[in-house]
């Protein structure tokens, strides 16, 4: 084979990244909460090759760091399939929020193509106001029975990529333990856990007397509640005294920072 030496200028074209494969390195090396920063600088029509060129992982991240009006802008310029993608890989409260900020035709779009199990919980969360706990709260907690054994409980804990405010407390109710649950009967810390054997039954270790709320909570009742008994966590449970979620102090935090900036 014939070999030809030539000088850098005449190939450095063939090596340059275009500016989408250079956009995708710079966010990748950034926090999700910079990266989110990054991507709004970003001119708009460069920024609809990134966000589609983007796992639908680190997608979801960053738009759990944009306000709503800008999440809904970029999930609009999605396919559809890829939209259902990323609002699988978001926070499902942050997720609710989405939602609600697309045009009901959009988002009746996405929830017709989902799966109708997650369909049912999604329209169940989405008829609370955005300001009670309903609207604020996740369905997503470690929920155990009473019948569960310390060792159960910290396997669980182990097993989860759950936020750490939601993980270091422990929801315990009858069966079933999937939101609405059964009977609530109130919950234990992880603190507390560690202190027993692993033989030891959460029932026997249930704090029974923590506050709850109910959905239709207002947002400032539901900060003062956890500012009073200091909790990053608390159950929310219908009329039936069932478990339909939980709020969490940064959700509240959150939500009143921008109340107070809007």
């Amino acid at each position: 084979k014939n070999l030809e030496i030539t000088t850098w200028d005449n190939v450095a074209e063939a090596f340059s990244p275009d500016p989408v494969s250079g956009d995708l390195a710079r966010l990748r090396e950034l926090h999700k909460a910079d990266a989110a920063e990054a991507i709004q600088a970003i001119p708009e029509s460069r920024r609809s090759q990134l966000t589609a060129a983007l796992e639908a992982s680190r997608l979801a991240d960053l738009l759990e760091e944009l306000p709503e009006s800008a999440q809904a802008e970029i999930l609009n310029k999605l396919d559809t399939a890829d939209a259902i993608e990323v609002l699988g890989e978001m926070e499902i409260d942050d997720e609710i929020d989405l939602l609600k900020e697309l045009e009901p035709s959009q988002r009746e779009t996405l929830l017709a193509q989902m799966d109708p199990e997650i369909d049912r919980q999604i329209r169940s969360l989405l008829s609370y106001n955005e300001d009670t706990a309903g609207g604020m709260m996740t369905p997503e907690a470690i929920v155990l029975t009473p019948e569960a054994t310390v060792a159960d409980a910290i396997a669980r804990l182990r097993d989860t990529d759950l936020p750490p405010a939601i993980s270091v407390r422990l929801f315990i109710t009858e069966s079933p333990t999937q939101a609405p649950t059964g009977k609530f009967l109130g919950s234990v810390t992880l603190p507390r856990l560690l202190r027993e054997p692993p033989t030891c039954l959460v029932g026997d270790c249930i704090d029974r007397n923590e506050p709850t709320l109910q959905p239709n909570t207002s947002e400032t009742e539901v900060a003062a509640l956890l500012a009073r008994y200091d909790l990053l966590a608390v159950a929310v449970v219908d009329a039936l005294h069932r478990l339909v979620g939980v709020v969490t102090v940064d959700d509240v935090i959150i939500r009143l920072t921008e109340g107070a900036s809007s």
